[in-house]
């Protein structure tokens, strides 16, 4: 396949998937971000006790992409995202002891779970991003 047999085969399957997310057929929701947020919080259950709520191998996962995560943000963003969902700080009152905007505290937030995300569902990550 030559140059222009490839990005002409690039621009058919973007429109193609163009036309199926417009026709519904393709869920055009962002749901990894979602389900990150629903690991999160059965991992804070796991941590306070409902040994039940998760099994072994998404608890490893979650251990690894947490550790992964506290390695890959600096230090103010990793409070932040650990107040946040394990001490149920809220964000305005994470905004006040950081002195930032609740704006700000919202894109750290965000950030933290992108990254969350790309360990705990890669392949679902890329795709739903439009990364391929």
């Amino acid at each position: 396949m030559n140059e222009f047999e490839k990005e002409l085969s690039a621009k058919v399957e973007k429109e193609l998937l163009d036309k199926l997310k417009i026709a519904g057929f393709i869920n055009k929701k962002p749901v990894v971000k979602d389900r990150t947020i629903k690991d999160i919080k059965q991992f804070k259950k796991f941590i306070h006790g409902d040994k039940e709520c998760l099994k072994k191998e998404k608890i490893v996962s979650m251990k690894k992409s947490l550790n992964r995560l506290m390695h890959s943000v600096d230090k103010k963003e990793f409070i932040i995202f650990y107040n946040h969902f394990f001490n149920d700080v809220s964000k305005s009152a994470c905004a006040a002891e950081m002195l930032i905007n609740v704006s700000t505290v919202c894109r750290k937030l965000n950030k933290c779970i992108n990254i969350v995300s790309i360990y705990l569902y890669p392949d679902e990550y890329i795709i739903e991003n439009d990364l391929v």
